[in-house]
């Protein structure tokens, strides 16, 4: 079974065609409503924040697909690439479905219908044809976000909640975390959910379910339950990724197993298409059968052997596996910063005991780490660049403009919401494309983390190693990061996007509309952690 099992999750599935007949209408996504779309996700309320107007047209003309190309673009500076260049190259790197800018004529001898079914088409059909709870695995870059703003589109606001266990993925998908939807809360030093007013709709979608631990979603599934008996739970994820902090993985748990999720898993990366040898060896290591063929093509990225085309000018985001090295990099960051810094100390409440806080010169790169204003673009993961330091507040710039960052209560501490962001953990990059990433691997400790890592970026290009990485013979245990209750439960409930699973034209075309009405629950705007 484990043999078998590892075959059938390691390899890529051919082209697919489907006996489904498709009327002659024209379904093709146009490049003009993808970036519309981008803006629409990233900002609903000012998506021109994302990018203005007038940059539209000029995307459209170079079709960018690098930073550099990028950066001549007319509204593109450093930030704004760094944060949603990622997101438009995947656009323009589309290679399995032709893309159009608006204008352009249909390519000599196309039907009007350019695509057959993918599998998030599939995965959509089926998930929304069944009361069954769904539990929706892939490996990363298989459009499982994608696949959320297609359900986005079928279930309403009020009758479905989109949700996240971290604050990145929510804010990628436009939605909550689990503990800001389902009102979490200390109280006495007892963890409750639910503390507050709490509607439950018909249809509640979890992201990144791999980080949830046992006792929250049995608390979830209990309440949900408790207060709509009928309630349809969609959850995706990857085990073969980071698993929860100091808890078993939730598929453990009885209560999951009483959820009776049906699994589909999704195979063909979306994010690696344009490199299919990445994207083999990145599943190699997701199911830890690497060899040290895949070990060197990693050592070969290394950055003192390719010092000549190692971006230094615009360097990529760095990830290291503990918080000790993101800090120890972001000061050393600092510090070639050649201007007075300031510090502003956190005050633990009510108590009012300082404590050392967070250290900044004007010029630093910051990122937001606590929701102020949604309308005003200023939500936890924001990034701008240190422009003043006063007295009890930092002038930032972001991307959407300057904002005065004052302090502000966190929970049980008064606090400048703000860190360094030179550098950013394994874990905190969990469901984030990046076009560039330089990862030191030294250190690891934790199951599905080297993936994690490698898998941020679409092409091995991207990827820009710092230290040289022991082959098997030298550490075997090193490389042994791949749970085995992983395995396992692949192994018996591995179930791929149905063969015979057709898809109407109806589905199709609620899936192809031009501008997505991407989801906002006005009474849960904000992502909190």
């Amino acid at each position: 079974m484990l043999s078998q099992m590892l075959s059938l999750i390691g390899r890529l599935p051919p082209s697919r065609q489907f006996s489904t007949t498709l009327t002659p209408t024209i379904l093709l996504p146009t490049y003009t409503s993808l970036l519309k779309a981008l803006r629409s996700s990233e900002s609903p309320n000012h998506p021109h924040h994302v990018f203005p107007d007038s940059s539209l047209p000029i995307l459209l003309k170079v079709r960018p697909t690098t930073d550099k190309e990028l950066l001549t673009c007319k509204g593109f500076g450093k930030i704004r690439t760094q944060k949603y260049g990622s997101r438009i190259y995947d656009i323009f790197n589309t290679s399995s479905t032709p893309m159009l800018a608006d204008g352009d004529p249909l390519p000599q001898g196309a039907p009007y219908h350019t695509t057959s079914p993918s599998e998030e088409e599939k995965a959509f059909k089926i998930a929304t044809s069944t009361s069954s709870n769904t539990f929706i695995s892939g490996s990363a870059g298989t459009g499982k976000s994608i696949l959320i703003s297609h359900l986005l589109r079928h279930y309403t606001p009020k009758n479905c909640s989109v949700t996240s266990t971290t604050a990145l993925s929510a804010k990628i998908i436009n939605g909550t975390t689990l503990h800001s939807h389902f009102k979490y809360r200390v109280v006495n030093n007892h963890h409750m959910w639910g503390v507050g007013k709490l509607k439950v709709k018909d249809v509640i979608i979890i992201d990144e379910v791999s980080m949830l631990t046992v006792e929250a979603f049995e608390a979830i599934y209990r309440l949900a339950k408790e207060k709509n008996s009928k309630v349809k739970f969609i959850v995706l994820g990857d085990f073969f990724q980071l698993p929860p902090v100091d808890s078993g993985w939730v598929f453990m748990s009885e209560v999951w197993k009483e959820a009776e999720f049906e699994l589909l898993e999704l195979e063909k990366s979306v994010r690696h298409e344009g490199d299919p040898q990445w994207s083999e060896v990145l599943e190699r290591f997701r199911i830890g059968n690497i060899s040290n063929s895949d070990i060197d093509l990693l050592n070969s990225r290394l950055i003192e052997n390719n010092l000549s085309t190692y971006p230094s000018s615009f360097p990529p985001l760095q990830l290291f596996p503990t918080n000790s090295l993101v800090s120890s990099f972001n000061d050393l960051a600092l510090d070639k910063i050649n201007k007075p810094s300031k510090t502003y100390p956190t005050y633990s409440l009510p108590l009012q005991t300082t404590s050392q806080g967070v250290t900044l010169k004007p010029g630093a790169k910051v990122v937001l780490t606590y929701n102020i204003s949604q309308s005003r673009g200023l939500v936890n993961g924001t990034t701008g660049v240190v422009e003043e330091l006063k007295s009890n507040s930092v002038l930032v710039k972001f991307e959407h403009g300057r904002d005065t960052i004052k302090y502000t209560d966190v929970g049980k501490e008064n606090k400048i919401p703000l860190e360094l962001a030179y550098a950013r953990t394994i874990h905190g990059s969990q469901g984030s494309t990046l076009s560039s990433v330089e990862v030191d691997l030294n250190g690891v400790f934790d199951y599905g983390q080297i993936y994690v890592a490698l898998s941020r970026v679409r092409n091995l290009k991207g990827l820009w190693v710092r230290k040289r990485l022991p082959r098997l013979e030298e550490s075997p245990q090193w490389w042994n990061m791949v749970c085995p209750s992983v395995v396992e439960f692949y192994g018996l409930h591995n179930k791929n996007v149905r063969e015979d699973t057709e898809v109407d034209n109806e589905t199709r075309a609620t899936l192809f509309l031009d501008v997505p009405e991407y989801y906002e629950d006005s009474d849960n705007k904000y992502i909190e952690i």
